[in-house]
């Protein structure tokens, strides 16, 4: 196809001239239809005055069988409310670090905020100095790729360094509870496909997993075991989330809804609905009055004043 600009904006294919031709054969054969009882004279007369209106009417707009795409790029319409000149003066790189030879899938605060740590597909766990954007630790949690990293709510508070500090989770279906030095304390093993998210429940004595195996799993930190699973999504359940006061835990899934559980009787109290497409994130204002979720219809929902 030869392409053609045309106009600020708009790009022109031709289509071949194989087409234009049939085309014109189809209006000749609707005009025979139309006039098959006209004398000779009087069709062909019609047909001429046809071709020459038609001719007038495209002489100023694409040819007959172009197709014109909107080039979204030329438009100078901003999608956001731009920021005033001090705050952008204000918002700098402080740096730019690797952190796996894989796309970083996950990262996070640490509680007092002086460090972050990170996670890849590549299955590495990195540990960074937030103040002085170093890295101080990088270490191989898992073969698999990594989806999601959390720290445990007393970590760099008062939990001590070869307790448990972090969690991450796995494509391999596990979940690994590691220490501030990156030692392995624990694999969390149960679930029958990949998990997305995880959460720390506040308390910091038990862990959510949520999985493309439809369930979402609350284990044991200190043992290791799964202490509750829970069913009631019919497609991957992808984020777990947990009440300020540890009594509510909340999970999304790919089936485009929300639940609501109660933690002290393993129940599902609430459904969720209102999203068209996947449910990818999910979390519970600090004051634990609003839940808010995020879907890939392009929406967020805040709901639920507890």
């Amino acid at each position: 196809m030869a392409e053609k600009l045309q106009g600020v904006g708009q790009t022109t294919y031709d289509l071949p001239e194989l087409e234009r031709r049939e085309r014109l054969r189809k209006l000749v054969a609707q005009q025979d239809a139309e006039l098959a009882d006209a004398p000779a004279l009087e069709r062909r007369e019609r047909l001429r005055k046809l071709v020459a209106q038609q001719d007038a009417e495209l002489a100023d707009a694409p040819a007959v069988g172009q197709i014109v795409v909107e080039d979204l790029a030329a438009s100078s319409e901003l999608f956001y409310t731009e920021g005033s000149d001090d705050l952008k003066a204000e918002t700098v790189q402080q740096c730019s670090e690797v952190g796996d030879d894989r796309p970083i899938s996950g990262c996070k605060f640490a509680p007092n905020g002086k460090l972050l740590v990170s996670c890849g597909w590549g299955g590495m766990v990195s540990l960074w100095s937030s103040e002085q954007c170093r890295n101080l630790l990088k270490v191989r949690a898992h073969e698999e790729r990594c989806t999601d990293v959390a720290w445990h709510p007393a970590a760099t508070l008062s939990q001590s360094e070869e307790s448990v500090n972090l969690a991450t989770a796995c494509a391999d279906a596990t979940a690994a509870l590691l220490s501030a030095k990156g030692e392995v304390i624990q694999r969390l093993v149960g679930h029958t496909d990949r998990l997305a998210r995880l959460a720390f429940h506040p308390m910091g004595r038990h862990l959510g997993t949520a999985s493309f195996d439809a369930t979402w799993r609350l284990w044991d930190v200190n043992t290791g075991q799964c202490v509750m699973e829970q069913e009631g999504h019919s497609r991957a359940c992808y984020c777990v989330a947990f009440h300020p006061d540890g009594s509510l835990a909340a999970s999304s899934g790919l089936d485009a809804i929300g639940r609501l559980w109660d933690c002290r009787t393993g129940r599902s109290i609430y459904v969720m609905e209102g999203h068209v497409k996947e449910v990818l994130a999910l979390d519970f204002s600090p004051n634990g009055h609003q839940l808010v979720s995020g879907s890939a219809d392009h929406s967020c929902k805040f709901r639920l004043h507890l």
